[in-house]
């Protein structure tokens, strides 16, 4: 392979990709190289390096510190929270995360771009990250003592923090230049995943993507490699199939979480490190077992709450609520249920919460509610929480086994759903729990996104106004029918300074803007008033009109079978209107009536006794 400058995009990147800018005086970054006890203490472990030209002695005299050192223990950072565990790739590998950020894994790039029936190979490259030379004034920077000998890497190493991203990168631009070849080719660090939609293609795209990679100088690692196109495969750890467009654990995983498990719950106390140890098996499971991350938690969080740093020797013991809640992995039934990957026909939900109370709005449906004193006392990201959960139960019925999509304007919310659980905050993880498990029971595929408060309008009126049965306003564009047939009114008789059609309109409650309060109790004499009264009202309002002098445009159901559809017929001095049944046509702020047609609205121009005498 070319050892100039393979992946460095000039001098200026390697600066700042790979190695950090020292002055004249020891650094104070310190790289870690990962290695086991066993390689570091026997005499061939820098022969293993040399053997590959990765690592060099170094007789120089020149004194930069001790830039790299050898783990003989599992490695963490006690500031970030990084822990070594067992990688998703294989049971020895070893791989970080932080303890303190269980976020999904990488795995889900790997089926993002599968299709249902699509056949899979993959290609695993050897020694990867020794292809890649380091640029040559740079070696220093990676040197390292071993027995009284100094040697320095000249070729990027393992454990270096910054290697995944380099190498990443590099992979980025091989695997574009495969696709510039018609290959179909998903990357993850030094392991390649084709795919093709047949036998005679996945063959061809294979044999191209060797001959690719050994000219650009990558070594195959055939051993490792699948190269028999099939619908189901084992990439990263997982098994893929794409007949049933699902990703699962493989049953020896499965037996392995289910020992580490039921360790933790027989043993009285365990070390720091073997808690952490089974936590990174359970990340490693995340996307492959539904639910999984928020049945993690609870030994995240024991973990969170007794390591500050420092030993991972240090003892812990489990609460009872820890070891009870731990029994869900001990269940093959939760383990071996598999994720799909296939895309969902998402029901879309809107929620919101003020410190009022709470909305939600699912297709035509609406719910809302109050808080009690005590609720709103909680902090409002607790709140829009709360909210989701109350807006499940309410439409708990129509929601079983549909895949449920939260639009919500808390990033908390959203952020506390799609990543099961946080360490922020107990109190939200103690409700997104409560949601997480609901979808559970209910068979749900939960997910959350974000929406800018001014687009979520219509929860966020709920949340912060009680739905009138009194206050549904007629369309703008109906209302101008009805105005059209029969004129301008002078007045509106109950309305609202929100739903009122005219300026002038007699209110409910003392406005300063009305001319009168309660309009029942007022003296009506009009050429020409407006009213839609609330239903249980209607015959009142009828008796009003019959017993004054003016003309009203009255918006009312056509029943024929209720008692007062008599007094409209005979006060009625037009043709009555029936009004065009829309989706929109009775609205409170940004709220739509879900189901208007129910009333079969008409609008009647109605005239008693006295005012037609008047006439």
């Amino acid at each position: 392979m070319d050892t100039s400058f393979f992946g460095c995009m000039g001098k200026r990147n390697c600066d700042r990709r790979i190695s950090p800018r020292f002055q004249n005086h020891a650094p104070q970054k310190i790289f870690h190289v990962q290695g086991s006890s066993q390689s570091a203490e026997g005499t061939s472990f820098p022969r293993m390096y040399r053997k590959t030209g990765s690592v060099r002695s170094n007789q120089s005299s020149t004194t930069y510190g001790e830039i790299l050192r050898f783990l003989l223990k599992p490695f963490y950072s006690a500031k970030e929270g990084w822990i070594g565990q067992t990688s998703a790739r294989s049971q020895g590998s070893q791989q970080v995360h932080p303890i303190g950020k269980v976020q999904d894994g990488n795995i889900e790039i790997s089926h993002s771009g599968m299709e249902q029936g699509q056949l899979l190979m993959s290609l695993d490259i050897k020694d990867a990250y020794l292809h890649v030379p380091i640029w040559p004034p740079h070696h220093r920077y990676l040197r390292f003592a071993f027995k009284n000998k100094h040697f320095q890497f000249v070729a990027l190493p393992f454990g270096l923090s910054s290697a995944p991203r380099v190498f990443t990168k590099l992979m980025a631009a091989t695997a574009a230049t495969l696709r510039l070849q018609g290959i179909s080719v998903t990357p993850y660090l030094d392991d390649l995943l084709l795919k093709a939609n047949s036998v005679m293609r996945a063959k061809e795209d294979l044999n191209k993507a060797v001959r690719l990679l050994q000219s650009f100088g990558w070594t195959v690692n055939w051993s490792k490699s699948n190269t028999e196109p099939s619908h189901r495969m084992m990439f990263l750890g997982l098994e893929f199939d794409t007949i049933e467009q699902t990703v699962s654990l493989p049953t020896d995983k499965q037996t392995r979480i289910r020992d580490q498990v039921r360790y933790l719950i027989t043993s009285q106390t365990t070390t720091i490190h073997k808690a952490m140890q089974v936590l990174g098996t359970m990340v490693s499971a995340i996307e492959a077992v539904p639910f999984a991350q928020i049945h993690l938690r609870p030994l995240q969080a024991s973990i969170l709450a007794t390591w500050k740093g420092g030993s991972l020797s240090r003892l812990l013991s489990l609460s009872q609520q820890t070891r009870t809640a731990l029994q869900w992995w001990l269940s093959p039934e939760n383990l071996a249920r598999g994720q799909s990957w296939a895309i969902p026909e998402w029901v879309v939900i809107s929620t919101d919460a003020s410190l009022k109370g709470w909305g939600a709005t699912w297709d035509k449906q609406s719910a809302q509610g109050r808080w009690s004193p005590e609720e709103a006392r909680l902090p409002i990201n607790i709140l829009e929480l709360r909210a989701v959960k109350l807006a499940l139960i309410q439409w708990e019925d129509h929601l079983r086994a549909c895949p449920i999509r939260i639009q919500s304007d808390s990033a908390t919310t959203v952020v506390y759903i799609n990543r099961q659980g946080g360490t922020r905050s107990r109190a939200a993880l103690t409700e997104a729990r409560q949601i997480l498990l609901w979808a559970e029971i209910n068979s749900v595929k939960l997910s959350a996104i974000h929406i800018p408060g001014v687009s979520n309008t219509k929860a966020d009126f709920l949340s912060r106004n009680q739905l009138d049965p009194g206050e549904w306003e007629l369309l703008p564009e109906t209302f101008q029918e009805l105005v059209d047939q029969w004129g301008t009114p002078s007045i509106a008789a109950m309305a609202s300074r929100d739903n009122r059609k005219v300026t002038r309109f007699f209110a409910r409650c003392r406005d300063p803007l009305a001319v009168g309060v309660d309009a029942m109790t007022q003296h009506w004499q009009f050429n020409l008033a407006y009213v839609f009264p609330p239903l249980p009202m209607l015959p009142r309002v009828l008796k009003k009109i019959k017993q004054s002098l003016s003309t009203v445009i009255t918006v009312a159901p056509y029943w024929p079978r209720r008692t007062w559809f008599s007094d409209l017929q005979e006060m009625s001095v037009a043709q009555p209107l029936r009004l065009k049944c829309r989706p929109d046509l009775l609205q409170q702020g940004p709220i739509a009536h879900h189901n208007p047609g129910l009333f079969a609205l008409t609008g009647w121009l109605l005239r008693g006794p006295f005012g037609r005498d008047k006439d």
